[in-house]
């Protein structure tokens, strides 16, 4: 019995190091969830609950499919509580804007359906022990291809029940938000892995069940269109119906009459239907179906700082050009308001660099592991395989060491030393720095700390540099910002304060910041569509931002260190590097930006290259001291300045 036990913690444990826990529908990351308004969405709802309760059904998979903010998600969500305690097996919710990059990758979708299924209450008493010990046997299967994951974790275990373990057995399975999947050609692996399941001739058949919920995206319309999907496959569009006008009109009434309960006396002069009838239906008319709309509409009208009856008629004053070539110009026209409302010019440069940076990280992926940049004397560099392995996959090194001079460090993290062997998430004995799309920190990192190391051993001269801004370790909050790019404290909160109706700002300043809907973030990267607030996303855009932003570092902290005002190591993004590792740096900026912007320019003209040298001598007891002077003949060489 004890064995037994042991099998199974050891077998959870391991699974535990690759679980998306953030992805199941009652993931706390999620609160709240999107979820469908009481008394709305009623036929989707019933026609999705008889398929589900249904045993004699002939199609196992359902794909609701709709336009970006049409309810979806709502819909997955509602069914997902809906059936907890009775049909559901295990869930999954995409989001590409998931700042942690978990819920936006295939990476880790199989381990965490299959951690699903061993601890739910449901399906625990009959997958726990076989999909435990196949983990605690095979150590390495969080390592294998999605395939023999979900072959080795959920169809072979559910090969081997009874009948009467299979008649009991929870068989849906919620998939939600597959085209947020940033990397395309999964959603297509996807489909097909369990296409194949569901279409083998095997016996007993595969057992679970898929709603699968997402736009209606080229390449996931032609997987369905597959001959093996044909007899398997039921389908529902949401979009513009009249139905949907009456749930989306129903949803503002429902909510403007909270509002002006929850304003109290600033309300108390207004109607008791405000805003009346024709006003509704006039926004259910501008949301075309789009619950996002609404949504949107009524997190503007009820900010607290404001008047709604005010804010309600800058909306309603507000109206599309007859010539919009938008796909959604009422929801376009809502967001270039919001945001014109909340930027003004003095601010616009750093607010859209803020805007910027959250888009970016929500897109690319991010360093987790990486090893102590105290441990020079120890380190053990990665054999030519390694490098090998790291050149073929793309996966570029990270610049490690700690650069937060703003705030005190972690207990567990000292300036230039650290108590721990290596630093990492996740499980490896190399001090190597490698890339994954996890970012969920050490237990011991404080929030908003961003972590370097200085062993470059495992990459080569000729390794593609990664994005600097993308090797923080936890979440995208206010308090990292205004580190990373050194704004006084309170100051990201001042700059998005007027933004909370389309962004996630806890009012605690190291949580999450976050954006409230996909369709946000499509808005910002379509030039058209955003005008001056577009976010380019180009490779070329962010190693301007990257550059401009890391030279004005290096500018306050050369002011810091000569002045005596902190006490912490040269903290550069070039000056940790070993001697042949230093010119990596330049490279990033001399090779993506051929031509400087003129701030650049200004950035680089600002430079003290004298107070650099002397700043680099000064803390010679860990850096080496050549690195200065190379940058300022760098400096010179490709820019004519120093």
């Amino acid at each position: 019995m004890r064995s037994l036990i042991f099998v199974v913690s050891k077998g959870l444990e391991i699974l535990s190091q690759k679980v998306v826990f953030s992805a199941s529908h009652n993931a706390e990351q999620r609160f709240p969830p999107p979820k469908c308004h009481p008394g709305t969405r009623a036929h989707f709802l019933d026609t999705l609950g008889e398929w589900v309760r249904s045993k004699s059904k002939p199609t196992s998979i359902y794909w609701l499919y709709g336009a970006a903010g049409v309810g979806k998600s709502a819909i997955a969500q509602t069914i997902s509580e809906s059936c907890s305690t009775s049909n559901l097996a295990a869930s999954f919710f995409f989001s590409r804007t998931d700042s942690a990059g978990l819920r936006s990758t295939l990476s880790h979708f199989f381990i965490t359906l299959a951690y699903q299924l061993a601890i739910s209450p449901l399906s625990s008493p009959i997958l726990n022990r076989s999909i435990t010990r196949v983990a605690y046997s095979r150590p390495d299967i969080i390592q294998a291809s999605l395939e023999t994951q979900f072959q080795e974790l959920i169809v072979r275990p559910c090969s081997q029940l009874s009948p009467d373990q299979l008649n009991i057995l929870p068989r849906l399975i919620v998939i939600d938000g597959l085209d947020e999947c940033i990397d395309i050609a999964s959603q297509e692996r996807l489909l097909s892995i369990i296409r194949q399941a569901k279409s083998a001739d095997v016996q007993p058949p595969f057992p679970f069940e898929f709603l699968i919920c997402s736009r209606p995206e080229p390449r996931i319309q032609n997987a369905f269109r597959h001959e093996q999907f044909h007899l398997i496959l039921d389908c529902t569009e949401l979009g513009d119906s009249f139905q949907s006008g009456v749930d989306i009109a129903k949803y503002l009434k429902d909510e403007f009459s909270m509002i002006r309960q929850d304003h109290g006396p600033t309300m108390a002069h207004v109607a008791q239907d405000w805003p009346g009838d024709h006003i509704i239906q006039q926004l259910v008319h501008r949301a075309c179906g789009q619950f996002v709309y609404a949504a949107t509409v009524l997190k503007y009208v009820g900010d607290y700082h404001a008047l709604p009856t005010e804010q309600l008629k800058i909306i309603l004053n507000v109206t599309v050009p007859e010539h919009s070539d938008s796909p959604y110009p009422d929801l376009d026209l809502l967001y270039m308001l919001i945001l014109n409302s909340a930027i003004d010019e003095q601010n616009y440069q750093i607010t859209m660099s803020i805007l910027s940076y959250i888009v970016f990280c929500d897109r690319s992926e991010v360093v987790i592991q990486v090893a102590n940049p105290s441990q020079t004397g120890n380190r053990t560099p990665s054999n030519s395989s390694s490098r090998s392995r790291s050149r073929s996959r793309n996966r570029a090194p990270s610049p490690n060491h700690i650069f937060n001079h703003n705030r005190t460090p972690s207990p567990s993290i000292r300036t230039g030393r650290t108590t721990s062997p290596s630093i990492r998430c996740g499980r490896t004995s190399s001090p190597s720095i490698r890339r994954s799309r996890s970012r969920r920190p050490s237990p011991s990192l404080g929030r908003g700390t961003l972590i370097y190391s200085d062993d470059y051993n495992c990459y080569d001269d000729c390794s593609p540099l990664p994005s600097p801004f993308l090797v923080y370790l936890g979440q995208v909050s206010c308090e990292m910002l205004e580190n990373l790019f050194s704004l006084n404290k309170g100051k990201v909160g001042a700059l998005l304060f007027g933004l909370h109706s389309v962004l996630n700002i806890p009012a605690p300043s190291h949580q999450e910041i976050g954006i409230c809907h996909a369709s946000f973030e499509d808005f910002l990267t379509d030039s058209r569509r955003s005008g001056r607030y577009f976010v380019d996303t180009s490779d070329e855009a962010m190693a301007e931002q990257q550059a401009f932003y890391f030279l004005r570092r290096i500018s306050n902290i050369i002011e810091d260190i000569l002045s005596g005002k902190v006490n912490l190591n040269f903290e550069v993004y070039s000056t940790h590097y070993k001697s042949t590792y230093p010119k990596q740096w330049y490279k990033h900026c001399s090779q993506k930006v051929n031509l400087p912007s003129e701030r650049l320019f200004v950035a680089l003209d600002q430079i003290d290259t004298r107070g650099l040298v002397s700043a680099t001598w000064k803390k010679g007891d860990v850096l080496q001291p050549d690195h200065g002077p190379v940058l300022c003949l760098w400096l010179y060489g490709n820019f004519g300045l120093g």
